[in-house]
């Protein structure tokens, strides 16, 4: 006799909300190429004297992703501002706070009381997303001592989180109040701050270099990207037909990769920076993003990208990389500034 046991029905995970941004490990390995072309530049300036930019390339990025999930999850009436800075402060902050103490409890074995009492206010500046207004008034970037300055990469993350603060309700008004040209009043904000990132490059470079105005459109046109993918209307009042037959044909990805690794090996610091200069890499980032997002999500799909991506972008192991990036920028500057 065969004993029988009543057999438990399956159980399947839930699939991910459609209102969510896919993870695309493509876009972890283009994060990589960024933060290794910081990590490279601060090691030694002269191995790869433009590596700086890899923060532009950030910003693309960062406008992409921000700009996607916020569009599909207006398009879904899912959109919450409190969720999305609740996401925010829980992506962004224990790292940097387990960093930061990690930080002032090494400086205060290794610095003066001055130097010690230095980190301690930086700390405090990057705590309330103010440190690049406080690097503002030090002077300019290249030249601060980077051995009494654990936390001077810290300006970026100030940076970001004034972007996502503003960011969030200018992108909804426009999606709500102006649903018919969203992309329209994106691109006039990019490119009012486009323009103001020109005249202060020329007048106050180093306001230039810190300041949301200045270079807000790096994020921007991170988000222009993201609405022409996401939305009809983008798609409806897109350039004409010719034009855009003309970039299917151009090989944007190799295209985009020579930009950025061009942009790593050719700026200078003694160069006017950003100003038109951060053209070079932003429209690289731009050129890759809009290729990788065309292929299907995951490294299962690079067999459709460009053979260049498949070579070197698209690895296993860059994208691993990637997925640690923000880790790696956080910790390797104080490190480097330790040992210096």
């Amino acid at each position: 006799m065969r004993l029988r046991f009543p057999c438990p029905a399956p159980t399947f995970l839930p699939a991910p909300l459609k209102t969510e941004t896919p993870h695309r490990p493509e876009i972890d390995a283009l994060r990589a190429l960024a933060v290794l072309a910081v990590f490279i530049f601060h090691l030694d300036h002269r191995w790869l004297p433009g590596g700086f930019v890899g923060v532009d390339v950030f910003f693309v990025i960062s406008g992409y992703l921000i700009a996607s999930g916020i569009r599909r999850q207006q398009q879904a009436n899912q959109f919450s501002f409190l969720k999305f800075y609740q996401r925010r402060i829980a992506r962004l902050l224990p790292a940097f706070l387990a960093t930061a103490c990690a930080t002032l409890l090494a400086a205060r074995s290794l610095y003066s009381a001055q130097d010690y009492a230095s980190a301690g206010a930086s700390f405090s500046a990057a705590l309330l997303s103010f440190a690049n207004h406080q690097l503002l008034q030090q002077g300019d970037y290249f030249a601060l001592s980077p051995d009494a300055q654990p936390l001077l990469h810290c300006w970026t993350l100030s940076f970001e989180e004034q972007f996502y603060l503003l960011f969030p309700l200018c992108f909804c008004l426009l999606l709500r109040r102006a649903p018919n040209w969203p992309f329209l009043g994106l691109a006039l904000l990019t490119a009012a701050s486009f323009a103001c990132g020109l005249v202060l490059t020329a007048t106050h470079p180093t306001a230039a270099f810190y300041l949301l105005p200045a270079r807000a459109w790096e994020l921007l046109v991170g988000g222009l990207l993201a609405l022409a993918h996401t939305s009809s209307t983008a798609r409806a009042h897109s350039p004409p037909r010719p034009f855009r037959a003309l970039c299917g044909r151009l090989p944007l990805a190799p295209l985009g990769l020579l930009l950025l690794l061009g942009s790593f090996a050719l700026i200078q610091e003694s160069q006017p920076f950003p100003g038109a200069l951060a053209l070079l890499p932003v429209l690289g980032a731009l050129a890759v993003l809009h290729s990788l997002s065309a292929a299907p999500p995951g490294l299962a799909g690079a067999a459709l990208a460009p053979r260049c991506l498949t070579g070197a972008l698209l690895l296993p192991p860059l994208a691993a990389l990637g997925r640690l990036s923000y880790s790696l920028y956080l910790w390797h500057w104080p490190i480097f500034s330790f040992v210096d």
